[in-house]
């Protein structure tokens, strides 16, 4: 039996959450899962396969990711690696947003060697405020929660394939 780590650094709880809908449906898949957080995650050495989770802030996955990727990117190398980020405004905002979150989603996936990546929609604590909207190209009557656990599952279904 494999065994999977699913390392994740969360601001508001979204993260965590999505981390462990996927080590549910990795369990359900036959594959042994932990989820910690990053900074509990020192030693890899015990699993065979990695998934990353971290928000977006300022369009970019935050710091402790990156962090966590650099400290560990000769390890991670290699095994089997996945990363996934949670950004409330990708796939809603304008194109050059949208760009700037996948480019920092493909940085951190190529420096950790992953095989597959994915950005899910997250949720903020209340719609964003007019300025705010303008300035993204986010449309007013966007939903404060965009969580979409339904794709988060069919991405973590296809994880023993992608992972190997």
């Amino acid at each position: 039996m494999s065994k999977a780590l699913i390392a994740y650094v969360t601001k508001t709880g979204t993260t965590r959450e999505i981390a462990l809908v996927i080590e549910k449906t990795l369990k359900a898949a036959g594959v042994e899962a932990r989820t910690l957080p990053m900074s509990e995650a020192g030693d890899l050495s015990g699993y065979d396969r990695v998934i990353l989770g971290a928000p977006i802030n300022g369009m970019r996955l935050v710091p402790e990711a990156a962090a966590f990727v650099e400290a560990h990117g000769a390890e991670l190398r290699t095994r089997p690696v996945a990363v996934f980020a949670v950004s409330y405004m990708h796939g809603a905002a304008r194109g050059n947003w949208n760009r700037a979150i996948e480019k920092s989603v493909r940085s951190a996936a190529e420096a950790a060697g992953a095989r597959t990546s994915a950005i899910f929609p997250g949720r903020v604590g209340s719609p964003l405020p007019g300025f705010a909207r303008l300035l993204f190209g986010v449309p007013r009557d966007l939903s404060a929660d965009r969580v979409d656990l339904e794709a988060v599952r069919a991405w973590a279904a296809e994880l023993p394939k992608a992972l190997g």
